[in-house]
């Protein structure tokens, strides 16, 4: 799905903006002209008690990617899937992974964690029950540098804003 904020053009995935969508806050925009399907990875914590829900969910996407890949003979290949997100976490950042958290739910986080730097500081402070890689939809970040890239992003910090019950950072290239 193709999004404008009046500021930014961005996309979803439809399943994501789909409620958004039925209410009338987002519409459609050239639905038929732009759309793709990309690569993705998914990690969970086996142990937790509450990822059953999550689970559900989670199975239902691979299951969804498995059924839209297979009959073309591709197989996804999953490396996170299953992994512990509190060693992920830490993996991430002791392989020079910097990246800032764009959008978070203040029902889980306080707000003025949207915008900060994802460290090991940022992990320290997460509430015992947050997920450390934010994969029970507590935040989403961009990643600014990782191992691969050919060189930083250089991002600003804009405005912090708070929209249909979500709290979002802007960021922009310098």
């Amino acid at each position: 799905m193709l999004i404008s904020s009046g500021r930014f053009l961005g996309a979803l995935p439809d399943h994501y903006a789909k409620a958004w969508v039925e209410s009338g806050e987002f519409r459609l925009l050239c639905a038929d002209s732009f759309s793709w399907v990309s690569k993705f990875y998914l990690a969970n914590r086996p142990e937790s008690a509450r990822r059953r829900a999550v689970d559900l969910f989670l199975e239902d996407v691979r299951a969804y990617r498995e059924n839209l890949y297979n009959p073309h003979g591709i197989t996804l290949h999953l490396p996170l899937w299953g992994r512990d997100t509190t060693q992920l976490a830490d993996e991430m950042l002791e392989s020079g992974l910097e990246t800032y958290i764009v959008t978070l739910d203040p029902r889980k986080l306080p707000k003025k964690l949207c915008g900060e730097k994802f460290d090991a500081d940022l992990l320290a402070r997460l509430p015992e029950d947050i997920d450390p890689c934010g994969e029970n939809g507590e935040f989403h970040t961009v990643v600014a540098n990782a191992p691969g890239f050919s060189a930083p992003l250089d991002l600003v910090r804009g405005e912090t804003v708070e929209r249909s019950g979500f709290i979002y950072t802007d960021f922009t290239l310098r």
